[in-house]
């Protein structure tokens, strides 16, 4: 499908759906959604060869359903770019993206501004998406969001621990038990029993520790 509008096509409302290969020639300013795709479950991607303005009531909704540009995952290319409004990212039934994978959902020459909300970043309990806008596209990213403690930590032994079957742990770990150990050791007296012009560190020096473990988590 091609609209051709030499003065620029004005969505005040409504939805303009693209296609498996959609194009718009001149401007589209938007106030209205837009899916690159034939319907809200099928991906696609719409060309606009002018000027691409996305007003604050404006809404682009993307399709996630795997990897391919265009073919399971919606894309948006114009000219230029003038972000505003909404981002809504859905994805296709049962397809859950791997960590890692990236999808350029827009593609541009230059871009101003970006989307004011961003619906969709969480995909389930362990992944969600980080989207960054670069210089000529739009990169929505899989991360991982789940920050489960590591095993080899426990708390109640009050050691530091630097390995566990031989890999090396993160300094995270290490300065959670580190911290685990000086609350062991002064509270039993053992450092003091060990060294007895050992300073016993202050709540500053604990709190510390404390924030260096959130910071290095």
């Amino acid at each position: 499908m091609t609209l051709a509008a030499s003065g620029g096509v004005t969505l005040s409302g409504g939805s303009l759906f693209g296609g498996p290969a959609g194009a718009i020639t001149g401007n589209l300013s938007s106030s209205g959604t837009v899916t690159p795709g034939a319907s809200a479950t099928k991906s696609g991607i719409l060309t606009d060869t002018g000027a691409y303005t996305q007003n604050s009531a404006g809404s682009l909704d993307i399709l996630i359903g795997g990897t391919t540009a265009g073919k399971t995952f919606d894309v948006l290319n114009s000219t230029t770019a003038a972000l505003g409004g909404t981002l809504n990212i859905t994805e296709a039934s049962g397809y859950v993206p791997a960590v890692g994978a990236t999808f350029k959902i827009l593609n541009f020459s230059s871009e101003t501004g970006t989307f004011a909300t961003v619906n969709g970043l969480t995909i389930n309990s362990s992944e969600g998406y980080t989207i960054t806008y670069q210089p000529t596209d739009v990169l929505l990213t899989v991360v991982s969001t789940g920050a489960p403690a590591d095993p080899a930590v426990r708390i109640s032994d009050a050691r530091l621990i630097e390995s566990r079957d031989g890999v090396e742990l993160s300094e995270g770990a290490r300065l959670a038990a580190a911290l685990e150990r000086f609350n062991a050791d002064y509270a039993g007296g053992g450092l003091n029993a060990r060294n007895a012009a050992a300073p016993i560190p202050g709540e500053a020096e604990r709190a510390r520790l404390r924030n260096l473990i959130k910071d290095r988590r």
